[in-house]
């Protein structure tokens, strides 16, 4: 939005402008400075690591090019949350796979595979089934990861993942019945 151009209409207050605009900085979207993504990713991947107790210390070449061409059009804040929810799910390596949901220029939603397989209801759905799919997901890769590394050596919690892991995947199958 060019607020001096909307100053010159009056669409807003001179005062309120000339107030807010005594120094001003221009700084150029992400997609425009690409220099700048892997150092903010590694940046970005050691703030996770400290917040999630994670260990992921590096990326693949595949995921350091995803990252450089895609367009960003959320800027820094998106590279963030991108490089959390890719922590989230890395063991000690970010790798492309854990980057799905960047394609073709922009940010899709996660979501399960279920949902996946049928792109109208990933589209169509809203906001609150969106962010329940996306938390689904995220938990299943999570738990499967846990069972993988810790389930046999601490078999208490063993059998409460492997129900909830179990009654997703029929959850996914009834998704793909309905269809």
């Amino acid at each position: 939005m060019d607020i001096a151009a909307e100053v010159r209409t009056g669409r807003f207050r001179s005062d309120l402008f000339y107030r807010l605009c005594e120094f001003s900085l221009r700084i150029p979207a992400l997609r425009e400075r690409t220099e700048d993504i892997l150092h903010l990713a590694m940046r970005f991947i050691g703030l996770a690591n400290q917040d999630l107790g994670k260990r992921v210390k590096d990326m693949s070449g595949a995921t350091a090019e995803a990252l450089q061409t895609y367009a960003w059009p959320g800027n820094v804040r998106e590279l963030r949350s991108t490089i959390r929810r890719a922590v989230l799910l890395a063991d000690t390596e970010l790798r492309a796979e854990h980057l799905d949901f960047l394609s073709d220029g922009r940010r899709k939603l996660p979501v399960s595979p279920a949902a996946q397989l049928d792109p109208v209801a990933a589209e169509t759905a809203s906001m609150k089934e969106a962010v329940s799919r996306s938390t689904a997901f995220a938990e299943c890769a999570m738990l499967r990861n846990a069972l993988k590394t810790h389930g046999r050596q601490q078999g208490r919690h063993r059998p409460d993942a492997a129900d909830r892991l179990q009654n997703d995947s029929i959850q996914d199958q009834e998704v793909l019945h309905r269809r």
